[in-house]
Parts: C-alpha cells; structure tokens; sequence
C-alpha cells in the first residue's frame, strides 16, 4: 500500500486503474483468508473499504445468521463475478435485491424459506427466484408498506420520545410515517417527498417544524443523517431557508444543542 500511495498518476484514468487493480488484490487476499477472519472482524478491520464491485458488496451480513452459510454465499458470488466478463454490477445487484426481498416476504410470511435459499446453487437459479419473488413483492407491495411502517415506528418510537421538543409557538417532532412526506414535499415544493424508501430504510431521518396552532399544517422540514448527528437541509417552501423565519431560532438551536447536533 505504502508503494502505491508513493506514486501519483497522472491522470484520474490512471488514478482510478490503480485504485481498482489495487484493491482488487486486497479483496482476493481477504477472500483467501476468509475461512480465518469471521464478517465481525472484517467489518471492524476494513471499515472504510468501498466495498463495490467485489463479492463483499451484495453479500449484506445481516441476512445470515449463521457465518457459514454467509462465506458460502461470498464464494460463490465471487466464482460468479470470475465467469463474468462484463454486467459485474447486474449481477450483484441482483444478488442484493433478492437477499433483500427475500427477508422482507419471510418477514410478513408470505413465502416458505426453504423454497427461496439464501445461496443459489447457480447464477441462473438466482436470476430465476429473483424474477420470482419480484413478482410476489409487487402483488404484496401494500402489504409491505404497512410492514415497514410498522416496523419503523417501533424502531423509532423512543427516538420521538427524546427528541421531539416545543416551545410556545413551534414544535419540532420525528415523522413517523415515511409516506407522509409525500404531502409534505407537496405542500411546501420540495424534494423530500422521494425520500420515502430512504427514510424507511433508516438512512437518514425527518423532523418536522410547526406551528403550534397548525400542528398538521408542513411549515419547515428538517433532514438529519443516518447517525442523527448532523442536518443535511432544512429548509421551507420552495427550499427557502430558515432564516426567512427568525422567530423559529431560539426552538431549533435549543433542539439542536439538547440532540448534539451540528
């Protein structure tokens, strides 16, 4: 590493063809040692890794339970990806929607596990069960929608409890309901009614900012980041800053240092 640190291309083409050649020859000796090092010592060993483009990428960690069945699906991803000439990001992509959709249909029980195994025995099989299960999620779609809000209101039920806040004439309080934003983005001209899946999905979260006599009336929408340590836009009608607003100040930045936000 230190070798290929000390050159500098001399171009970005160039760049980026190191980068990759490089990193490709850690990803194979991971891959090599992966019988020795457990996914828990990986992910705190490697945490900054772009993992794209490699087996590592699709193959998410929190759907096996077992460590066994986990490797065995990194190896035969990366056997996979070595037959493939082309379409590398197709396939783990595919590979990542269906670990994906198979989880979320077990988890409201709509189909048997045993019939959709976390490892295909082959990249056509894989191809054949996502197509499958991608016919199953979209006749299920209203079924799981109400499954993640489900979900997510439970996953954030406490996080409302501590950080929603008032004062005599605003509120600021957690969106519980991703679907809602929809509305919001609407009402005020904005972009955050795309962030729906986003915002199920926990990669990120929205505070609302109201009028306490129009509680359920959007006003200023506030979006924090996966980690709720830092505010990513806040922002009013048409995107307009909340400066426009002076009096909401005194609200936010006591929220803001109450919740150690910056």
């Amino acid at each position: 590493y230190s070798d290929w640190k000390s050159q500098v291309p001399n171009n970005i083409e160039e760049a980026n063809k190191t980068f990759y050649t490089e990193k490709e020859k850690l990803i194979k000796l991971i891959f090599e040692y992966s019988g020795l090092l457990t996914p828990d010592v990986l992910d705190r060993t490697f945490p900054h890794i772009d993992w794209y483009n490699n087996p590592f990428a699709c193959v998410r960690r929190q759907y096996f339970s077992e460590e066994r069945d986990y490797l065995k699906a990194v190896k035969s991803m990366y056997k996979w990806l070595a037959d493939r000439s082309s379409n590398h990001w197709e396939l783990q992509t595919a590979y990542s929607d269906y670990l994906n959709m198979r989880q979320t249909l077990i988890d409201i029980q709509v189909i048997n596990p045993e019939h959709y195994p976390l490892v295909p025995g082959t990249e056509k099989e894989l191809y054949s069960l996502h197509d499958a299960l991608a016919t199953i999620t979209q006749e299920q779609k209203s079924t799981i929608e109400k499954h993640q809000i489900i979900n997510f209101q439970k996953d954030t039920a406490e996080m409302a409890k501590t950080m929603n806040m008032e004062d005599d004439n605003f509120i600021i309080k957690l969106c519980q309901n991703p679907t809602e934003l929809i509305y919001e983005g609407n009402k005020l001209h904005h972009c955050v009614g795309s962030y729906v899946n986003k915002i199920l999905k926990q990669d990120g979260y929205i505070f609302y900012l109201r009028k306490k006599e129009t509680p359920d009336e959007p006003f200023i929408t506030i979006n924090l980041d996966e980690s709720k340590t830092s505010i990513i836009q806040i922002h009013g009608n048409c995107n307009a800053w909340l400066g426009n607003w002076p009096e909401t100040l005194p609200l936010v930045m006591k929220w803001l240092k109450k919740n150690k936000i910056s």
